[in-house]
């Protein structure tokens, strides 16, 4: 229900047996929850839960040597098919990773040493993308598998540098320059349900899940990629 009444807008959502209230006037607007918006808050996030999704139906490719960037949060998952597994991130000061590298560049990279990349909304983070994306294939084995998510829909961070989105027709424009036609597989995951709910702050707990596991090709969050390395 929307009420318009002196450029104040009272929009109220009924999520199951709740209701919440946002004030939208000018030059204000409050949301429920700031961080929320920002994908890399967890499982809590309702681009997380769709993350999580995607890498659990491509989970038969977490095999071998695997290398996730910044911390485990997927891969810890599937302990029980990984053989070995590397932490990548470009902090030095992160604990968690055992190769300290700039994915723009090959140095201290390993060459074709790995059966699975997960790469979860990191390109969007990178200026120069199309020469990491690059360097991530060079990592990948013959026939290695890269599980990359990127986000379509994402509030600007102020502790973590966005630079871009994407579409799907972006994704398999990228993608077919860059792993060729037939390599890849492009998936897309969010509504516009689900869409008006993350903008607006709502934990994926607050969500109708019948409404949630729509998938919609006009209103997408994120962008999601198997490739292979041929």
């Amino acid at each position: 229900m929307i009420i318009i009444k002196d450029f104040l807008w009272t929009i109220i959502f009924k999520i199951e047996n709740f209701r919440k209230i946002i004030f939208i006037g000018k030059n204000r607007l409050e949301i429920i929850s700031y961080d929320c918006l920002i994908s890399n808050t967890g499982y809590k996030s309702i681009p997380g839960q769709y993350i999580l999704i995607f890498i659990r139906e491509n989970s038969k490719f977490i095999t071998g040597n695997v290398l996730e960037i910044e911390n485990d949060k997927f891969s810890r998952y599937f302990k029980n098919q990984i053989k070995h597994l590397d932490i990548l991130d470009i902090d030095e000061s992160n604990l968690q990773a055992n190769i300290h590298a700039d994915l723009r560049t090959k140095k201290g990279l390993p060459k074709e040493k790995y059966d699975c990349i997960i790469l979860t909304h990191v390109l969007d983070c990178i200026d120069d993308y199309e020469s990491a994306l690059k360097n991530i294939k060079y990592m990948l084995k013959k026939d290695g598998v890269l599980l990359c998510t990127i986000p379509c829909l994402e509030r600007v961070s102020n502790k973590t540098k966005t630079y871009f989105r994407f579409t799907q027709y972006g994704a398999s424009f990228l993608f077919n320059k860059l792993f060729g036609k037939g390599n890849f597989n492009i998936s897309f995951y969010g509504n516009l349900y689900s869409t008006i709910m993350y903008l607006n702050g709502f934990k994926f707990s607050k969500l109708n899940l019948k409404y949630f596991k729509y998938n919609d090709l006009k209103f997408p969050i994120l962008i999601a990629i198997v490739a292979r390395k041929k």
